[in-house]
């Protein structure tokens, strides 16, 4: 008897480390998945914001290209955007910000300069700006997913 729960005590020991292991392997997936999917967003905001964007909002033609690229990588996970962010649905048309695959903001780099620089007299710097893209990733444990919406961030280069 006295080996028996011995037995099951480890037993048990052994299952908390298969799910621990199993908790950490999803987290890994999931993220890298992420990262790879907003690496690849952030380059098609990047190249066509210069050529073909505002610099406000993005094109639909853009996001429609990133929201396609997303489709065809199996990226699924919505969240909530900020208020401050732009959301954008599975078919690239902006949404309140609630149930949006990707969040984009505009963001001036020089505004704060060149109200200074009137100040004191001197020229204006080019518009410069940049965008924060938003995306969601999440457990894909069954139980678990729905409870943890986790956002991963990145920023493009400063765009001229």
């Amino acid at each position: 008897m006295r080996e028996s729960i011995g037995g099951i005590s480890i037993f048990q020991i052994a299952i908390v480390f298969v799910l621990i292991f199993t908790a950490v392997m999803c987290i890994t997936i999931n993220r890298s998945k992420a990262y790879a999917v907003k690496d690849k967003v952030l380059d098609i905001v990047q190249n066509n914001a210069v050529s073909r964007g505002s610099r406000e909002k993005i094109d639909t033609n853009t996001m429609k290209e990133a929201v396609n690229y997303m489709k065809e990588s199996g990226y699924r996970i919505t969240g909530k955007c900020p208020s401050n962010y732009i959301g954008y649905n599975r078919e690239g048309l902006e949404t309140g910000g609630s149930n949006a695959v990707i969040c984009i903001r505009a963001n001036s780099v020089n505004e704060g300069y060149n109200s200074y620089s009137k100040k004191i007299g001197k020229d204006d710097l080019p518009n410069m700006y940049y965008y924060d893209i938003l995306l969601f990733y999440q457990l894909d444990v069954p139980i678990i997913s729905d409870f943890f919406i986790l956002s991963l961030k990145g920023s493009t280069k400063v765009l001229y």
